[in-house]
């Protein structure tokens, strides 16, 4: 059997100004304004990066720990005492999900130093499959399988939002009964609010009157698969396909959608489906769509007059 290397995840900031890919000790950022990318040596390998709304951060989590990378060249890292499974950064938090004892801890951190927030906050036995942070509000949405078989994909669907506050994070809110059927979130939303989607619709959820979580409305988005939110949180991205009979394929496409009435803004054809791929949708609604069709190469489109067109390809150096 011939062994086929996976291709490196790659991720957009939300404004999809900036595109991040880590492999082996290296983090390739690319700037799709300046046309900047520069090559980042980190001092572990890496397993995870996330970038902040406007691509200025990257948080890269290894075997060794976590590292910010800042917009420039600085470079800060801190031990862990084991490999984060998650990361997640907004403005001047960074938050990590490290296992300890068979459980899950939710660590965070403030501005270029990574200052510990204080105290963490015990998950329990969960297989994380999402975690989106809100830094301006001090907020992060966890989600995945709850149980001790969760990392072999029999346990309950959950999703927590932990409120980093002064005194240390605490859980505000659990999604467990509100977002039955979700297969994914997006957040956050405009005033904070979450969004669990499922292949048909979007459900957006806010702080009620009693202090509680409530549903505000639902979007009908047939196909979805998987889906973004802009970085003001007034619009929704999503991906879906559709079967072509002619080439006896599916076809994938990008909607874009306000998330205050459901108009669908635009909708366009994915000229080039990878292995892994990243959406964006800025404030304006515009399109940035990534993707690593093979080991080696990042191809980035942008949308231009309702056609995603290559902006950028960057080589993929070796792990």
């Amino acid at each position: 059997m011939t062994h086929r290397p996976v291709p490196p995840l790659p991720v957009l900031s939300r404004d999809g100004s900036v595109v991040a890919v880590a492999t082996g000790h290296t983090l390739v950022r690319a700037s799709l304004v300046g046309g900047r990318r520069p090559l980042l040596e980190l001092p572990h390998a890496a397993s995870a990066v996330a970038l902040s709304a406007d691509g200025s951060r990257a948080l890269v989590a290894g075997d060794l720990g976590v590292s910010l990378a800042l917009a420039g060249s600085g470079l800060r890292t801190i031990e862990l005492s084991a490999p984060a499974t998650r990361v997640a950064i907004d403005g001047d938090l960074a938050v990590a999900l490290v296992p300890e004892d068979g459980r899950l801890q939710l660590r965070a951190w403030w501005g270029d130093e990574l200052e510990p927030a204080a105290g963490s906050v015990d998950l329990g036995q969960l297989a994380p499959d999402g975690m989106l942070a809100d830094g301006p509000r001090r907020r992060v949405l966890t989600s995945g399988l709850r149980g001790p078989r969760a990392r072999m994909g029999e346990g309950d669907p959950t999703a927590a939002l932990v409120e980093i506050g002064g005194d240390g994070p605490r859980v505000a809110w659990s999604g467990d009964g509100e977002t039955e059927g979700a297969a994914g979130f997006v957040f956050p939303l405009a005033g904070g609010a979450v969004g669990a989607y499922s292949s048909t619709q979007l459900t957006v959820l806010a702080p009620g009157e009693g202090g509680g979580w409530q549903r505000v409305r639902s979007l009908e988005l047939a196909g979805l698969e998987a889906a973004v939110a802009s970085s003001d949180g007034s619009r929704i991205g999503w991906s879906f396909s559709v079967y072509d009979e002619a080439s006896s394929q599916d076809v994938g496409y990008i909607g874009v959608a306000q998330l205050e009435n459901g108009a669908v803004e635009q909708t366009l054809a994915v000229p080039l489906s990878g292995t892994f791929s990243a959406l964006a949708v800025d404030d304006g609604g515009a399109v940035t769509f990534a993707t690593t069709g093979r080991p080696d190469r990042l191809v980035v489109f942008a949308a231009e007059a309702g056609v995603l067109v290559p902006r950028l390809e960057i080589e993929i150096p070796s792990g």
